[in-house]
This record gives structure tokens, sequence and C-alpha cells, in this order.
């Protein structure tokens, strides 16, 4: 990807639980736009644009109101990440 690139990420969501929203873990990628998401059954939705040269992993896990609660569930979660490299 180049600079000024922007990338669109959908996250299914559900009845239960959903993603919570997609995050950078630099400031290569900066998310310009997000909705939907944990708590929402919603698909959590972010849009990130490529703001220099580098890389960067785009994250999200999934989320459920029954890990908020005490006790906490103990439910198996997911992870989603992609790399990016920014030329």
């Amino acid at each position: 990807m180049i600079v000024g690139q922007q990338v669109q990420v959908v996250l299914g969501g559900g009845s239960g639980g959903s993603y919570d929203l997609p995050q950078s873990t630099t400031a290569v990628m900066r998310r310009t736009s997000a909705s939907g998401g944990y708590p929402t059954d919603q698909p959590a939705r972010a849009t990130f644009v490529a703001t220099r040269k580098g890389t960067a992993d785009l994250v999200a896990s999934t989320d459920y109101a029954c890990l908020h609660a005490t006790p906490s569930c103990e439910i198996a979660q997911r992870e989603w990440m992609v790399h990016v490299v920014v030329r």
C-alpha cells in the first residue's frame, strides 16, 4: 500500500457478541472512522488511512457481555489481525 491509500475493515457481529472496533498498533495507519462493534450486535466497521511509510498491524478481538459480568464467563475469544506494509 502507499501513503494516502485507505483500507476498510468489516468484522461480523451477531447475537451475544461481536468484535471490538479495530485499531492500529502504530501511527503508520490512522483510523479515520469507526462504527458498530461491541456492545452492539452490528458488524465492527473501521476505515484507516496510511499516513507514512512503515508497518502496522490492524487488530481486533471478540467481546461478549458475559466477559464483563461477575463472575465472568470463560468462553473462547477470536483474535483478528492483518499486517500492513506502507511503501
